[in-house]
């Protein structure tokens, strides 16, 4: 406390001098006085200089393949191998997919195949033809027999088997001969009959074969019997 009582008096007295000295300044005229603000300069953080990045590789382009060579490739790729092809090869409904019918017209050739001991067969017809009626029996030897209708009452029958053995003569009546012509795979006697065509194999034997039609053409009767197709054991 006594320090700042004795600098008191001093600091009144150097007020009084810039006092006079202010007045003796006016009386002479005023003196401009210029402040000089020197700006702190800003700090400046300085830029990276970039990293250079490393060249790139340049990465080898492929040769192109030739186009003969690339469809030989591709065609070598999609070829199978092939496959063996079964002895009997069933139809596109089954072993009896070639049968006219319905699938249970199907079914019964089906079923016959499999318990009769001759081969057994099955009309394929065009559009328009049915079957009307078809029976198989098993004792003597078995025989089978199937009756089709087809368009303006047209008629094509096929009895197999055992259906007749009392002799060539009486188990193949015609009124005609007219060559030869096929059953099936079988080859046959054509012969024209009462109305109509018959074609017979074997006739008067335990397997023997015949297809018969009426209100048709020769051609139409000889195509017919030609397309009759053999129904395979299953």
């Amino acid at each position: 406390m006594k320090t700042t009582r004795r600098r008191l008096p001093v600091i009144a007295a150097a007020a009084v001098l810039l006092v006079f000295a202010a007045a003796a300044c006016t009386a002479a005229g005023p003196t401009p006085i210029y402040i000089y603000l020197t700006p702190t300069p800003a700090q400046i953080t300085p830029t990276p200089e970039p990293t250079p990045s490393p060249t790139p590789t340049p990465t080898p382009v492929p040769t192109p393949t030739p186009a003969s060579s690339a469809s030989s490739s591709a065609s070598a790729a999609a070829t199978p191998t092939p496959t063996p092809t079964p002895a009997v090869t069933p139809g596109p409904s089954g072993p009896a997919g070639a049968c006219s019918g319905s699938a249970g017209n199907k079914d019964f050739f089906v079923q016959a195949a499999n318990v009769l001991t001759f081969n057994v067969y099955c009309a394929k017809l065009p559009s328009g033809w049915y079957l009307g009626s078809a029976t198989y029996e098993l004792p003597s030897g078995g025989l089978l027999r199937a009756s089709y209708k087809g368009p303006n009452s047209a008629t094509f029958s096929i009895s197999e088997g055992a259906y007749c053995t009392a002799g060539t003569a009486a188990c193949s009546p015609k009124d005609s001969s007219l060559g030869n012509a096929k059953f099936g795979d079988l080859s046959g006697a054509l012969v024209s009959v009462a109305g109509g065509y018959a074609v017979y194999v074997a006739p008067g034997t335990a397997r023997a074969y015949s297809a018969s039609g009426k209100g048709m053409t020769q051609a139409t009767f000889v195509a017919l019997a030609a397309a009759i197709s053999r129904v395979p054991k299953s």
